[in-house]
C-alpha cells in the first residue's frame, strides 16, 4: 500500500510538473509572438514615417524594392504603392500598403497620404555673405545685407550618396573670420550675429540676430537636360584646365553649361539675357571653395530677359568661383556663386548669394528686387525642396 501510495504521489507530481512545463512553454511561446508582433507594429509605423518622408522628397516615389529596408534588430518594412491620383494644383493622393515584419510576426495596414508641394520664405536680402572671411570695399548696397560672421550660424545644403538635397543644421563655416565692408554704404540695414565687434559701416543700421539662416536650397538635375528656354553648350576644351572662351555671343535662352574641374570660362562681351547655369556635380563639396573659376570681362550681362527656362535666372554657379577685369558688368536676377575673386566696378540686380570667401570685392552696386527675392527660379528655396505629408487615412490591409 505505501509503494502503491508512493506511485500514485510520483504520478501526479510528475503530471503537475509536465504541465507546469507545457504551460510555461506556452506563455513563453505567447510572449515571444507578442514581442515579434509588437515589433512587426513597430517596423510598419516606422515604415510609414520613411514612406511619408520619401513621398516629400519625391511625389512620384515607387515604394521600397525588394525585400524593402531593415531596421536595426533585424526587423523590417515593405511600402508598396498602389496608386497615385492627381487631385489638382500639385497635389496627389498615394495609397499604398505598408507592412512590418519580425521574425513570425506580421504587422499590415493600408493608408492614403497627401502631399502637397511647399514654398520656401524669402529671403529679403540684396547680398548674403556665407562664407568665413569678406573683404568688400566702396560698394553700394541698395537693401539689406547679411554677415554670417559667427561659426555654425549657417545651414548648409547638402546632398547625400542618392543625391537628394538635405539641411545640416549649424554647419557653415567652423570658424568667425575676418569681414572687411571698409568704404561700403549700406541703404538698408546689415543683419549679423557677433556683438563683440564694431559697426561694419557707418551709413546705416545694424541688427543682431540669433536664428541660423539657411543656406539656398538648390537641385538643377532639370537644367541639365534639354528644353524650353535652355541652350545647353559644350565645352569643346574639355579635357584639362584650359580656358574656354566665349567672345560676343549673345541668347535670350539660358545658356547651361558643364566644366570639369578646375577648368575656366571666360565670357567676353557676351549677352546671356536668360541667365547662366554652370553645373556642379551634387558629389562636390561646396565649403572646400570653388571648382571652376567663370571670368567675365567687357561689358557682359547675365540676365533681366524673360524667355530663359523660368524667370529671375540670373548667375548660377554653386561651384564657380566669380571674377572680373576692370570693365562693368551687370548680372540680374537670382545668383548664386561659391566665392567671389576680384570683381569691380558691376552692377547685380535682384539678389546675390555668395557661399564661401569674398576675397576682394570692390566699387560695385547691389540693388534689392523685391519681385525676384518672392519669385525665385524654381529650382531653388531657402528650405528644402520638400512637400508636405499629410495623413487622410489609415486601415487594415488583408490583401
Amino acid at each position: 500500500m505505501v509503494l502503491l501510495l508512493t506511485l500514485l504521489v510520483t504520478g501526479v507530481v510528475i503530471l503537475f510538473a509536465a504541465s507546469m512545463s507545457a504551460s510555461v512553454r506556452t506563455q513563453l511561446a505567447l510572449t515571444r509572438d507578442e514581442a515579434e508582433s509588437l515589433r512587426a507594429e513597430m517596423a510598419s509605423e516606422s515604415g510609414l514615417e520613411f514612406a511619408r518622408r520619401q513621398l516629400a522628397l519625391d511625389p512620384a516615389w515607387k515604394g521600397t524594392s525588394g525585400e524593402g529596408v531593415t531596421l536595426a534588430g533585424g526587423s523590417s518594412f515593405v511600402v508598396a504603392m498602389k496608386s497615385v491620383e492627381d487631385v489638382g494644383g500639385g497635389v496627389t493622393e498615394a495609397s499604398c500598403s505598408v507592412t512590418g515584419h519580425s521574425g513570425e510576426g506580421v504587422h499590415r495596414f493600408g493608408t492614403v497620404l497627401r502631399v502637397s508641394p511647399s514654398t520656401g520664405g524669402a529671403y529679403p536680402y540684396a547680398l548674403l555673405f556665407l562664407g568665413q572671411n569678406v573683404k568688400m570695399s566702396d560698394g553700394q548696397v541698395n537693401g539689406d545685407l547679411l554677415l554670417a560672421d559667427k561659426a555654425y550660424k549657417v545651414n548648409d545644403w547638402l546632398f547625400d550618396s542618392y543625391g537628394d538635397g538635405y539641411y545640416a543644421d549649424s554647419h557653415g563655416p567652423d570658424e568667425d573670420g575676418d569681414k572687411d565692408l571698409g568704404g561700403t554704404e549700406v541703404d538698408g540695414t546689415v543683419y549679423k550675429y557677433r556683438d563683440d565687434v564694431g559697426d561694419y559701416q557707418t551709413t546705416g543700421k545694424e541688427v543682431l540676430i540669433e536664428s541660423n539662416t539657411n543656406m539656398p536650397s538648390w537641385d538643377l538635375d532639370e537644367l541639365a537636360q534639354p528644353g524650353p528656354g535652355k541652350v545647353i553648350l559644350t565645352n569643346p576644351h574639355n579635357v584639362g584646365n584650359k580656358a574656354w572662351n566665349l567672345d560676343g555671343q549673345t541668347f535670350e535662352e539660358t545658356v547651361v553649361i558643364n566644366l570639369l574641374n578646375k577648368q575656366t570660362v571666360t565670357l567676353t562681351n557676351c549677352t546671356f539675357k536668360g541667365g547662366l547655369v554652370v553645373l556642379c556635380p551634387d558629389t562636390y563639396d561646396f565649403r572646400s571653395g570653388s571648382r571652376n573659376l567663370v571670368h567675365l570681362k567687357k561689358g557682359t550681362t547675365i540676365g533681366g530677359g524673360s524667355k530663359g527656362a523660368a524667370p529671375n535666372i540670373g548667375l548660377i554657379a554653386p561651384g564657380g568661383n566669380l571674377k572680373n577685369e576692370t570693365n562693368p558688368n551687370v548680372i540680374s536676377g537670382f545668383s548664386l556663386v561659391n566665392e567671389v575673386d576680384l570683381f569691380r566696378n558691376s552692377t547685380i540686380n535682384g539678389q546675390l548669394v555668395i557661399l564661401n570667401d569674398c576675397k576682394d570685392m570692390r566699387k560695385c552696386t547691389f540693388n534689392y528686387d523685391a519681385d525676384v527675392v518672392e519669385n525665385l527660379p524654381p529650382w531653388f528655396g531657402y528650405r528644402a525642396p520638400a512637400s508636405t505629408t499629410e495623413i487622410l487615412s489609415l486601415y487594415e490591409d488583408f490583401e
